[in-house]
């Protein structure tokens, strides 16, 4: 269980504080490098695809409560989930997380 915490607060910690320090829009200014082209496909893209990844995570989480009664990471289920959104990904969390931060970056 501690590795798992460490891990959560690896990943996550620092989106959140990069979230609100310096923010979303100065890392181009503080790196010295130039922004991405194209802003506004980033954008409109983040808008579809984070709703999907929030989709995923709550969804797989509904799933490992109600059919492998535990949680992700910090309370190993105790049946192995196969149905629900696991059809469709071997690890929708990941992929949610991965497919969020990838939008907030652009």
């Amino acid at each position: 269980m501690t590795l798992h915490f460490i891990v959560v607060v690896a990943l996550f910690l620092p989106v959140l504080i990069g979230i609100f320090y310096p923010g979303l829009t100065k890392y181009d200014e503080l790196l010295g490098i130039q922004s991405l082209p194209y802003r506004a496909i980033g954008i409109a893209l983040g808008v579809i695809f984070i709703p999907i990844g929030i989709f995923f995570v709550a969804v797989s989480n509904l799933a490992l409560m109600e059919k492998g009664h535990g949680q992700a990471a910090f309370f190993l289920t105790k049946n192995v989930v196969d149905g629900y959104v696991y059809k469709l990904s071997r690890n929708p969390m990941s992929f949610a997380f991965m497919r969020d931060v990838w939008h907030l970056a652009s």
